[in-house]
């Protein structure tokens, strides 16, 4: 009985020990599997900890150079601003030098009128059996030298009297005396020429409103200057403070005339800084 005893106990403590190893190989290869993972984990953590860093280099880089080019455009928009600036100021220097020629020409063209603007010469001269008399005369621009400047006009007149209308425009005295290039010289424009027996307004037009006076203009090149004064000639002459902005000292009409004589020739000269006269040659 004993030796059955010690027989069953040593069987089962050799099953016991059969079981024991058992489980401990399975716990063993839990163990290896377990400490597999955990370094296969550690591995990708390292590779993604890699990964980390090389992007953060790359977006490091990437916005280093999202700011050189926002400095570089932030350059271009500055020198595109200083371009333009300068491209402005280039185009105020071409006006300028612009109206500069503009006034030099429209000096040098006054200063051949010489203040003498036309001819007046009396062509033929009668009387009727009533008394009446008619007068032709002919009338031309001319310029400093005498010489026309246009084709002139031959025209009728009822009366010994002959009248030249005309728009005169009279410039501050400071302009006049300081010899401007525009303003130093009174300028005018002609209106009608008429005798006394016939009305005003029924003479024979010459320049009318808003043309262009042969001394003041070549060819088809007009001056602004004077455009805009022939043009709003009465607003200039109602509105005083526009008219001496404009360096205008008076704008009106001015009608000198004088008794014509068979034959004679006369000068129409405009003043400086006066108006029109007619004086025998």
């Amino acid at each position: 009985m004993t030796l059955f005893l010690r027989a069953a106990t040593l069987l089962v403590l050799a099953g016991a020990t059969g079981i024991a190893g058992w489980w401990t190989l399975i716990l063993q290869d839990q163990i290896d599997g377990s400490e597999a993972e955990l370094a296969e984990r550690d591995d990708r953590i390292e590779l993604l900890e890699d990964e980390l860093f090389t992007n953060r280099e790359r977006m490091e880089h990437l916005d280093a150079e999202v700011r050189r080019k926002a400095a570089a455009l932030d350059l271009s928009q500055q020198e595109l601003s200083t371009t333009r600036q300068q491209l402005a100021t280039t185009e105020q220097d071409l006006a300028a030098s612009e109206l500069a020629r503009q006034q030099t020409e429209a000096a040098l063209r006054l200063s051949k009128v010489d203040h003498r603007t036309a001819r007046l010469e009396v062509l033929e001269q009668s009387t009727d059996a009533n008394g009446a008399v008619t007068t032709r005369v002919r009338f031309v621009e001319v310029d400093g030298d005498g010489e026309p400047l246009g084709p002139g006009e031959e025209v009728t007149l009822q009366g010994s009297r002959v009248y030249v209308e005309s728009l005169v425009i009279k410039f501050s005295d400071d302009y006049v005396e300081g010899g401007d290039a525009l303003r130093g010289t009174s300028v005018c424009l002609f209106q009608r020429l008429y005798g006394e027996d016939t009305p005003a307004s029924s003479g024979h037009r010459l320049d009318s409103a808003g043309q262009r006076p042969h001394p003041y203009f070549d060819g088809d090149q007009a001056e602004p200057y004077y455009e805009d004064l022939w043009q709003r000639f009465w607003e200039y002459a109602h509105d005083p403070e526009a008219a001496e902005a404009k360096g205008v000292r008076t704008l009106h009409g001015e009608a000198p005339w004088v008794e014509a004589r068979p034959g004679a020739r006369y000068k129409v000269e405009l003043r400086s800084a006066g108006g029109l006269t007619i004086t025998a040659q």
